[in-house]
């Protein structure tokens, strides 16, 4: 039970890493237009290693102090030992194998990582968003300065230059807001 617990935690803590640090990933190249070699030199490293750490921080403590319990209706692992599921949700001395104090750090350590994951991703979200509604507002002003302009043979040559930026940014705008809509589903 202690090693099913053990890679369940570590497990558990680990995609929620993965899931922030992807939100960091799509934070740096699309609210903060990172070039991806940035990204690959000076971010990647650690979010691949924040995740494992996070897994491992959370995963190891309950070993150590006893609090993987069996559980006695399934094949699983339980916060509390077998005969302590009281109605009134408070666990005491008898009702926590190994350390009450422990057991009340490691929760307190649970929701701390839980909040910031929730923080993380809420945050990067935002940033993103915000950068497609700056680059639609852009892209719709650029658009209609182009409309107003007269067309004429001594601007043809600029105005297929404009053409192919406009395309550009259309095309950009196009993949940032299929992966904000792959983000929020």
């Amino acid at each position: 039970c202690a090693v099913q617990g053990f890679f369940f935690t570590f497990g558990i803590y680990a995609m929620y890493s993965y899931n922030a640090m992807l939100c960091i990933y799509y934070t740096c190249a699309i609210a903060l237009k990172m070039k991806e070699r940035d990204i690959r030199r000076l971010v990647e490293p650690t979010l691949h290693l924040f995740p494992f750490a996070i897994g491992i921080a959370a995963a190891v403590p309950p070993l150590f102090y006893n609090l993987y319990n069996p559980s006695g209706w399934e094949t699983w692992c339980t916060a509390t030992p077998l005969g302590c599921a009281g109605d009134d949700g408070i666990n005491s001395e008898n009702c926590v194998r190994g350390e009450l104090r422990a057991f009340q750090q490691i929760e307190l350590f649970f929701s701390a990582t839980t909040g910031l994951f929730f923080f993380i991703v809420i945050t990067a979200l935002i940033m993103i968003c915000a950068r497609v509604v700056k680059v639609s507002r852009q892209y719709l002003v650029i658009v209609k300065v182009q409309e107003a302009m007269p067309i004429s043979v001594a601007n043809s040559m600029h105005r297929q230059r404009k053409e192919s930026v406009m395309e550009r940014i259309r095309k950009n705008h196009k993949v940032t807001k299929t992966v904000l809509v792959q983000a929020l589903v």
